[in-house]
């Protein structure tokens, strides 16, 4: 089944380009059925190992220092932790910066703002831009260019938004994953710690 394996890397979506082949000669298929069972079996010595010498944290009486495959639980990860991905903290960023603009008193760069905007250039920063405030549903960018909001309410705006849709579309994720089923969604939140860290020592908190 893994005998001589290629694969490609695919680039430039909308032209669908992808690279010269090359052999894998490690690891197992992504998103395969037996993928994660092949896994476990194979790494299953060292989980044990770990557990044996208490290595890691425990979660109450549980113990929790050598998960096997995290992929599942990301989701639930960031919301136990109240932490936002990657992606929305690079938003928040971005947004600050379209702030930024809006209040700037230098002329120059509001009109150079408005002209790039109007031009909609697909890979521009302006185009991301109405991408975002649509995904977070926000004020349109003729709103915030002619609103003034002022930086402390613009900040809370944002960062509302963005941890209602990080929370909702988290707690969507983990619906769809059977190994996360039992797991109680109703105080994950992000911007809220869970308080299964309650259960975990002030110096192992540190730690963490």
């Amino acid at each position: 089944m893994y005998n001589g394996v290629t694969s490609t890397v695919k680039w430039q979506h909308e032209q669908g380009d992808t690279s010269l082949s090359f052999s894998i000669d490690q690891g197992v298929r992504q998103g395969g059925i037996l993928s994660s069972h092949l896994y476990k079996q194979y790494i299953n010595e060292l989980l044990s190992e770990l557990e044996t010498h208490n290595m890691g944290i425990s979660i109450g009486n549980t113990y929790a220092g050598c998960p096997s495959c995290a992929d599942d639980a990301t989701s639930a990860v960031y919301l136990l932790l109240g932490a936002l991905p990657i992606t929305a903290e690079l938003h928040k960023r971005q947004l600050s910066l379209l702030h930024s603009i809006a209040m700037s008193h230098n002329n120059s760069i509001r009109e150079i703002a408005w002209r790039q905007h109007t031009a909609g250039r697909p890979n521009s920063f302006f185009k991301r831009i109405n991408d975002i405030l649509d995904m977070y549903q926000l004020p349109s960018f003729n709103e915030i260019m002619n609103q003034h909001y002022n930086k402390l309410d613009w900040k809370n705006i944002v960062r509302t938004a963005i941890s209602s849709h990080w929370t909702v579309k988290l707690k969507a994720d983990c619906e769809e994953k059977s190994t996360l089923k039992l797991l109680s969604k109703r105080h994950l939140n992000i911007g809220q710690n869970h308080n299964v860290w309650d259960t975990i020592s002030s110096e192992l908190r540190q730690r963490c």
